[in-house]
């Protein structure tokens, strides 16, 4: 069994069932593969970022973030079923713990918030994450403005190195949130797809 030093595993059913629900304002479908759909909050922007941004420039970012925005604390909830690896995490609002929970997870989708949620951030299985929340909050978490903030994603839409239906995904994706989210009324729901092209 993994071994947590800064990190606290969580696995009492009824707090995972809160975590659940709070998340399941804003995302959707937990523990499913098929149609991950996003509902727009009221002046929210979400970002689709290539998963190099949860490095160690990002881990400082985050962290500088959370403190200046009164954190103490946030919450990691596994989006898909897992086996012998914890549900939930409380993470602590320092740079050692959210290194630790980016170490230690061995590349589950898992979905990170705080408050009610104030804000989130999705960890997929493929090379990208998305971060939701206040456009400034946003901002700070990825050290740039929304127009830089997708990042490589629209040269990975693009790539022949690629597989095909992850390009067209990548590319629904950069539609949905780039130019969709923010022209549509809060309460809003987006659909983000998955790979269930034909």
């Amino acid at each position: 069994m993994t071994e947590f030093k800064h990190i606290c595993p969580i696995e009492d059913p009824t707090q995972l069932h809160t975590y659940h629900q709070i998340i399941d304002s804003v995302l959707g479908t937990i523990y499913s593969e098929d149609d991950l759909w996003i509902r727009k909050q009221e002046n929210w922007i979400a970002v689709a970022t290539s998963d190099s941004f949860f490095e160690s420039e990002f881990e400082v970012r985050l962290a500088k973030t959370l403190k200046a925005y009164g954190y103490s604390q946030i919450i990691a909830v596994a989006w898909e079923k897992l086996l012998n690896f914890p549900q939930a995490f409380v993470i602590p609002s320092t740079l050692e713990a959210i290194s630790e929970f980016n170490l230690k997870n061995p590349g589950f989708m898992f979905v990170i918030f705080a408050g009610s949620p104030d804000w989130l951030i999705l960890l997929t299985r493929l090379e990208f994450l998305i971060t939701a929340g206040q456009s400034s909050f946003v901002d700070a978490i990825l050290g740039c403005e929304f127009e830089n903030a997708f990042g490589e994603i629209p040269e990975m839409s693009e790539s022949e190195y690629i597989n095909p239906v992850i390009r067209r995904h990548y590319s629904h994706i950069l539609e949905q949130l780039q130019v969709i989210y923010p022209q549509v009324e809060p309460g809003t729901i987006i659909s983000l797809g998955w790979l269930d092209w034909d």
